[in-house]
């Protein structure tokens, strides 16, 4: 096996050790008048990139070419990424109130048949390790990413499973990061975008993310069509076509033993409005409700999702 290695600076010169990227595969090209690396392995045993701190790329084929800002990976793989925030955006809810500060569960991303990728650039400033002097430099991130192929996203308990998926993401807020939050979502093929017992599920689902004043990705809106289902708790409610508005829902604050806050209080993300037309169906046992066959159906919940 072919295996790279290289050291990157600290973002901006900033404290810390340098982080290490590592490459691994069997055949490795590089075509240095075109900028484009080309690096292939096996199924069993496939390409794999790794960045510390930040993350890890594996598939069968990968090839990246920089003049045009593009890479596809062939065949089944996965991709890991720390940065990036969470699907349904909840606070950390741990006893550690500095790691909740800082520490996310990592997003995993598995496919089956493979990505397209389209690469970014954004302009950072940097130290020069060699002067010590601020410099500005182009940096590149990932802008798009088109999974293909029974694509499953995690983080925690979040859960995003399709048959396809494009990603949209912001540029990154750290010089050195490759990815950030994600802006924007389009779905298809039996999506279903799930936490706990709360669900967002359709044919196809186009989702918009805002970016919260505290740096979190969390979705703002979710368009479905076909075979459409929203449930939240006991409420359930499908239709042919629906335009969902979400809302962050603040939960308890966590106290100490000597009263002192323990952690920020864990929020949750509930649905504020519901636009549904085509074949509506609605149930809530907790309301006594049930509506069937409807044409449209327009509801506001409130903090308590009723």
């Amino acid at each position: 096996p072919v295996r790279l290695m290289s050291d990157q600076v600290a973002p901006g010169g900033e404290a810390g050790a340098p982080k290490k990227a590592t490459a691994t595969c069997d055949q490795l090209v590089y075509r240095h008048e075109r900028r484009q690396v080309w690096m292939s392995a096996t199924d069993a045993r496939p390409v794999q990139i790794n960045v510390g701190g930040s993350g890890a790329l594996s598939g069968r084929e990968i090839f990246f070419d920089e003049k045009r800002g593009l890479g596809r990976v062939e065949g089944p793989g996965h991709m890991e990424d720390d940065r990036l925030d969470g699907l349904m955006g909840d606070s950390d809810a741990s006893g550690d109130l500095a790691k909740s500060k800082s520490a996310r569960d990592a997003v995993r991303i598995d496919w089956a048949r493979g990505v397209d990728l389209e690469i970014g650039r954004r302009h950072v400033r940097q130290m020069n390790p060699d002067t010590g002097a601020m410099e500005d430099k182009e940096k590149e991130y990932l802008r798009r990413a088109w999974f293909h192929g029974t694509v499953s996203m995690k983080q925690g308990e979040d859960r995003l499973v399709g048959e396809e998926v494009a990603a949209t993401f912001g540029e990154p807020r750290s010089g050195e990061d490759v990815a950030d939050h994600i802006q924007h979502l389009n779905m298809s093929g039996g999506v279903r975008l799930e936490r706990g017992d709360d669900v967002l599920a359709g044919d196809r689902l186009d989702v918009e993310m805002a970016l919260t004043p505290d740096g979190r990705s969390v979705p703002r809106s979710v368009d479905g069509f076909g075979d459409v289902l929203a449930r939240q708790a006991n409420r359930e409610i499908r239709s042919q076509k629906m335009h969902v508005e979400l809302a962050q829902i603040p939960g308890k604050p966590r106290f100490a033993q000597d009263g002192r806050p323990a952690a920020p209080a864990k929020s949750r993300i509930g649905i504020q409005t519901v636009d549904a037309s085509g074949d509506v169906f609605i149930i809530d046992p907790t309301q006594n409700l049930k509506i069937s066959r409807a044409e449209s159906l327009k509801a506001t919940m409130n903090a308590g999702g009723q």
